[in-house]
């Protein structure tokens, strides 16, 4: 049967929907078009950039919609298919795909532009709880993760071939969250972190030329001020500039004089700091820790293993996602063109983060059995 044909509403189970999560990603969503048309308003090109992702809005609603319609203990027998699905499109991808800024990331159809990898963030997730809930014993050796780790290498290989570094780096932090709920040893964890550790320094000479220049940039981002160590720079700059209460909204220079690039998608938190200041970042912060916390209680609450290690799969891309976006803004990481959940212009990680957390509703609704 397809997934759809096990689509069902059940006013018993809007019980314990938890509307308090819908209204905080709404919220987050209205930030980031505030953010977004005080950063754009007065740039030509980017004008209606803010009125296309309120759009976006609606349609991820209804994706949303979809993914607490149906039981998501089903999404356990889909997993492999769908895995398969993301895996495949990955692969025409390298062939056919849309080249933006140096990578093939995107298929286009006409005006809209679809991401694969975004949703493939999705089907790691939902096969690693499929597999590690159909396991009984404890993961002891580093042989019983090797299915794992082939699960999330085979995408993260492809992604990278795009080239995606950013997003092929959020598997790997998820699959080791994963394990530790799964009980896995700490020598097991160690042991894959080394190897993992060693794999990456093998890799460092055949990454290209410009992938190298971010890592020297990132360690001394002076060094190149005006060219490869521009936009770290700028960013912390308008970041800084905000200092307590902000500029105020549509009144930030670096971003309405075209200083600091790329500020309603990879720098839009700096873009935030400067308009709003840093009680304007902390206010954001607050709003990610609140839904995370919501988001653990249905993962602690949930019915069957598959829902909680679906839901810390699940919030562990969206953290990861919010760290390394963050940390990039204000110098901590290299620059990797990670979207900030729900502030960054994109409809495609729109549209995911609205699916993702209407997983997590979903096990939260049937934490009950009917």
């Amino acid at each position: 049967m397809a997934l759809w044909q096990y689509i069902q509403i059940d006013r018993r189970l809007l019980k314990h929907f938890d509307s308090f999560i819908l209204i905080l990603i709404l919220l987050l969503s209205l930030v980031g078009i505030i953010v977004m048309y005080g950063s754009t308003h007065a740039i030509p090109h980017l004008q209606g950039i803010a009125k296309r992702q309120a759009v976006w809005v609606l349609v991820s609603l209804i994706g949303f919609g979809i993914a607490i319609s149906f039981d998501y203990r089903h999404l356990k027998r889909f997993a492999y298919p769908l895995y398969a699905i993301c895996v495949i499109l990955l692969v025409i991808l390298l062939v056919r795909g849309m080249t933006i800024k140096g990578s093939a990331s995107w298929f286009s159809f006409g005006r809209i532009r679809m991401q694969p990898s975004e949703f493939t963030k999705l089907a790691v997730v939902i096969v690693l709880a499929a597999y590690f809930s159909s396991r009984t014993l404890r993961i002891k050796s580093i042989r019983q993760v090797a299915i794992p780790v082939l699960l999330v290498a085979v995408p993260t290989l492809l992604i990278l071939k795009q080239p995606d570094i950013g997003t092929a780096a959020l598997f790997l932090p998820a699959l080791f969250i994963m394990l530790f709920i799964c009980g896995a040893r700490k020598r097991v964890l160690i042991t894959l972190m080394v190897l993992f550790l060693a794999g990456a320094g093998a890799m460092y000479p055949f990454l290209k030329p410009y992938q190298k220049q971010r890592i020297s940039i990132f360690l001394h981002p002076g060094s190149d001020a005006l060219n490869r160590g521009y936009n770290i720079i700028q960013a912390k700059i308008a970041l800084g500039s905000g200092q307590l209460t902000g500029k105020g909204w549509k009144q930030g220079t670096q971003t309405a004089l075209q200083f600091l690039p790329e500020h309603h998608t990879d720098f839009i938190f700096s873009s935030l700091g400067e308009q709003f200041g840093y009680l304007g970042c902390m206010g954001l912060l607050m709003l990610y820790g609140v839904l995370i916390a919501r988001g653990i209680r249905i993962a602690r609450d949930a019915q069957d293993f598959f829902g909680c290690y679906l839901v810390i799969g699940l919030l562990a891309i969206f953290v990861i996602h919010i760290l390394v976006n963050v940390g990039m803004s204000v110098g901590l990481l290299p620059v990797t063109g990670l979207t900030l959940p729900f502030i960054s212009y994109g409809g495609s990680s729109l549209l995911t983060n609205f699916l993702l957390f209407g997983l997590v509703v979903n096990v939260g609704m049937r934490k009950f059995m009917f």
